[in-house]
């Protein structure tokens, strides 16, 4: 039986299977994001909560996945082996990258213009600046092709 005759034969399977996959995903990846933007949000300016909130996470980040399939079968409730105690293991490893892409922008906007929607948009009698010219300077093609043949030789 080749690969392609096993996806011929099997394709119903397939697809549900990818279908419940992706299902799981999606329902795992709001929950993350329903708990790790809003949290993301209060930790900027808490630093104490930030350094618990992003250590734990950081904690769930680098426990193999296997290990943690370990650690929830046995809770109540979440564990056991299914869907759910999967959709918790991708709500956890999804809250690290959701809190600091959260956590990252938001600290680093200038607090006027964090509290200011309007410095966001562009007013209609403002075009945008250019953007600043840069230190370094093109290198022209000549100078480049005579770096690449000198370095041949």
């Amino acid at each position: 039986m080749t690969t392609w005759s096993f996806f011929a034969d099997h394709r119903a399977e397939i697809l549900a299977a990818t279908l419940d996959h992706l299902a799981l995903v999606v329902i795992a990846m709001i929950i993350a994001i329903l708990i790790g933007v809003p949290l993301g949000m209060f930790i900027v300016q808490r630093p104490a909560l930030r350094t618990i909130a992003l250590g734990i996470a950081s904690i769930f980040q680098t426990i193999p996945s296997l290990a943690l399939f370990g650690f929830l079968i046995p809770i109540p409730y979440i564990g056991g082996i299914g869907k759910r105690t999967a959709a918790v293991a991708l709500v956890l490893y999804a809250l690290l990258p959701i809190l600091r892409n959260t956590y990252v922008p938001a600290a680093s906007a200038p607090s006027s213009s964090a509290a200011s929607p309007s410095s966001v948009m562009l007013s209609s009698s403002r075009a945008p600046s250019p953007p600043p010219s840069s230190p370094c300077s093109p290198i022209s093609s000549s100078a480049s092709s005579s770096a690449v043949s000198s370095s041949i030789e």
